[in-house]
């Protein structure tokens, strides 16, 4: 991760990405997104938004994803446009060091989601990014235990990949509870949206940043 320690509250040139993605299935060896949306944050403000809908050609949308995510094959089809510009749009920013990456459950779901799909497009891709990922799962999980967060900059990664795999009962930090905790208005026509998730995303994890020492 970057090796400025100055806390996220008091950093003015604070960069970062919002990045959801919507996918057919749960299974994160061949699910494939499709919707992905991107917000980007310079200097603490959005400057982009981006909410594509790349085309892939074998879709096949599960049950349970298509009722969570309201999936429409015929919208969808209408929206879509090239996976692959798609993703050059993203990885503009996902593999640039200049921005960290923030989102829901982006540790456990969504950077493998986002493997499978540069696999679909026969691209070699990586996991450099991941440390500098910020998951509001972990995030949030913390703050509600009280947790403090990492003084060094190489135990953040693992901190949060610990936080993301802790179950205990009671202990919310999904984006519909944070926001109820932090009265952030929350939609529930517009959640499992790509775009709405990653702008709801971001207003937590500003309650988030500005609520405990994120450095």
């Amino acid at each position: 991760m970057p090796q400025d320690k100055e806390l996220f509250r008091f950093r003015e040139d604070l960069s970062y990405v919002l990045l959801d993605l919507e996918t057919e299935g749960l299974n994160l060896k061949f699910t494939r997104p499709f919707s992905v949306a991107c917000i980007v944050v310079e200097n603490k403000k959005i400057v982009k938004e981006f909410d594509l809908f790349p085309f892939i050609k074998d879709l096949n949308v599960c049950s349970g994803a298509a009722k969570a995510t309201r999936f429409n094959y015929a919208e969808y089809k209408a929206k879509s446009t090239d996976a692959m510009e798609c993703y050059k749009i993203i990885r503009e920013y996902i593999y640039n060091p200049k921005y960290y990456i923030v989102g829901q459950n982006i540790i456990f779901y969504d950077q493998y989601i986002l493997r499978n799909f540069e696999d679909y497009l026969g691209i070699k891709g990586d996991f450099s990014y991941i440390d500098r990922v910020y998951d509001t799962l972990a995030l949030g999980r913390a703050f509600n235990l009280g947790l403090k967060f990492p003084t060094n900059k190489e135990d953040i990664l693992s901190w949060e990949y610990k936080l993301c795999g802790y179950r205990k009962k009671g202990l919310k930090a999904n984006n519909m509870s944070m926001a109820k905790q932090f009265d952030i208005p929350y939609d529930e026509g517009g959640a499992h949206g790509a775009i709405y998730d990653c702008r709801l995303s971001n207003e937590i994890f500003k309650k988030l940043y500005n609520s405990f020492d994120v450095f």
